[in-house]
């Protein structure tokens, strides 16, 4: 134990490098009533890089985009992917996708906010086993990210050579 290489790999594909469905997003903006038909759009510095179709109906969310893996020619995908409600504390409830992955031959059915798009189908993080970046970053790393960003909410700029914005 704690052994050369024993620590957690940091080789995995990143879940930030995958494009993701956002179910908590995509319900804030309405996107999840029944009957409504759309396209998702993701896009870099106001450039749509990807689209996929969508529409919601009876509980479910049907997912209709092409896809390429490795050069290959492009083929059509329609995948339907099941939604749940739990119930929150404080009243209403809160919307989640059943991931419609099989790992290993069992179905994985997990309740999860994001579907990511590591592969041919949208499926969550644990059956891509995608990690965050910030999983395998030195402590360090983590703790010059930390400081940063308590700098950023104080109004500053990010790194150690700049000043910390004064006091309003």
């Amino acid at each position: 134990m704690g052994g050369y290489g024993s620590g957690r790999p940091g080789y995995r594909q990143k879940a930030e490098n995958c494009r993701a469905l956002d179910i908590y997003k995509m319900k804030r903006l309405g996107c999840l009533e029944d009957g409504q038909r759309a396209n998702w759009i993701w896009s870099r510095d106001n450039e749509e890089v990807a689209r996929i179709g969508y529409h919601c109906t009876g509980g479910a969310l049907v997912l209709d985009y092409r896809v390429r893996l490795r050069g290959g020619e492009w083929e059509p995908i329609k995948q339907t992917v099941l939604l749940t409600h739990a119930d929150c504390h404080e009243g209403g409830h809160r919307t989640y996708a059943l991931c419609p992955g099989v790992v290993n031959g069992q179905h994985c059915g997990r309740r999860v906010g994001k579907l990511y798009s590591g592969g041919k189908f949208f499926l969550c993080r644990h059956c891509y086993k995608l990690s965050y970046s910030s999983q395998s970053e030195a402590s360090h790393y983590r703790l010059l990210r930390r400081a940063n960003k308590l700098r950023m909410g104080l109004g500053g700029e990010p790194g150690t050579a700049s000043f910390i914005a004064p006091k309003p």
